[in-house]
């Protein structure tokens, strides 16, 4: 009965704003947004204490968590609960990625390389965030698993572009930072912005069929 309430709450809230390509700007340039004031609050983190990997996860995923939910609130119902899962997401998948590290070393001896151990830190990282907020789109539409194969893969390639985004402007270090930030919240926002929509998309096309069937 609950899940069928959240059905309703989502279809009006959701039937002026048929999902399109403007939500997936939206939702590129919220991720964009989110991931600089994540990564600043990751470098500041880091500065004071170390492990940036894991100030990363709680810094991105809650500032990513609450600039897409100023574009999913108007869409689904009971939004709030994607900035609470964002964060924790986050956090969870923040604190995974350091004992990922300190796993890459056991005694004196180095059992995986820092760059491997790095990037599987990053990928514990997207994991964490994306089962969070499968965990919320799941009471919403249907296939939302697909949502936590879109956030991986933005992960990885985000931060493949975010090393080019770097190196490309590497005599300017924070320059640099900058826009590998940006392009890794732009391939990370495009990766799953179009996947959202075609989940709403779906939601919309089972609602209309719904409707059809019962009149």
């Amino acid at each position: 009965m609950a899940e069928q309430t959240d059905d309703r709450s989502d279809r009006s809230v959701s039937s002026a704003k048929p999902p399109g390509g403007d939500l997936v700007l939206l939702w590129v340039v919220a991720s964009v947004a989110g991931w600089l004031v994540g990564w600043l609050v990751a470098w500041i983190g880091a500065l004071a204490v170390g492990w940036l990997v894991a100030w990363a996860g709680l810094g991105i995923g809650t500032g990513v968590g609450v600039t897409q939910w100023l574009v999913l609130k108007e869409r689904v119902a009971r939004a709030g609960w994607w900035l609470v899962a964002s964060a924790v997401g986050g956090v969870v998948g923040g604190v995974a990625s350091v004992g990922m590290i300190l796993g890459a070393y056991v005694g004196a001896g180095q059992i995986m390389g820092d760059v491997v151990a790095v990037i599987l830190g990053w990928v514990l990282v997207g994991v964490g965030i994306g089962v969070a907020q499968w965990l919320v789109l799941r009471r919403h539409v249907a296939r939302a698993g697909w949502w936590v194969l879109a956030s991986v893969i933005g992960w990885i390639v985000g931060r493949i572009a975010a090393w080019f985004g770097v190196g490309i402007v590497a005599v300017d270090v924070i320059v640099g930072q900058v826009m590998g930030q940006v392009a890794y919240g732009v391939v990370y926002g495009t990766i799953t912005g179009i996947v959202l929509v075609q989940l709403l998309r779906q939601r919309a096309a089972e609602a209309d069929d719904a409707v059809a069937t019962s009149a």
